[in-house]
């Protein structure tokens, strides 16, 4: 049976972008049966017309939210170089085009105690897988 994969995205120089990565070991550890594998949409294409699970910070959030309507992840507004495309752009621009599958966005706060973030999102994927 293949591994089930989560696409954990996180800048890994900032902070504030970064709590995905930092508690993808735990992850790994609580969740053998699942690949957490670092994610770069700006480098790596999405794939397409695939079921998709991601982990990414979403600002504003308080507290750890599955969020399975795309219409809710907001692209980062007028881009004006490719420095202004994010995951939300992507992830917009696949949908209109038809190409997005069914995806589902585990997103976390931009800070917290990390323990339980990670707590909460096996308390998700439990839900989800």
């Amino acid at each position: 049976m293949q591994k089930k994969v989560v696409l954990v995205v996180g800048n890994p120089l900032l902070r504030q972008d970064n709590l995905p990565l930092r508690i993808m070991p735990a992850l790994s550890a609580a969740r053998a049966d699942i690949e957490f594998r670092p994610f770069e949409p700006t480098r790596e294409d999405i794939p397409h017309n695939e079921e998709l699970v991601l982990l990414d910070c979403v600002a504003g959030l308080k507290k750890v939210e599955v969020l399975d309507d795309i219409s809710r992840v907001q692209a980062a507004g007028r881009a004006f170089s490719l420095h202004d495309y994010d995951l939300g752009s992507q992830l917009a621009l696949l949908s209109k085009f038809g190409m997005l599958g069914k995806t589902t966005i585990i997103g976390v706060p931009q800070k917290g105690d990390e323990k339980k973030i990670a707590k909460a999102v096996l308390e998700k994927l439990e839900a989800i897988f």
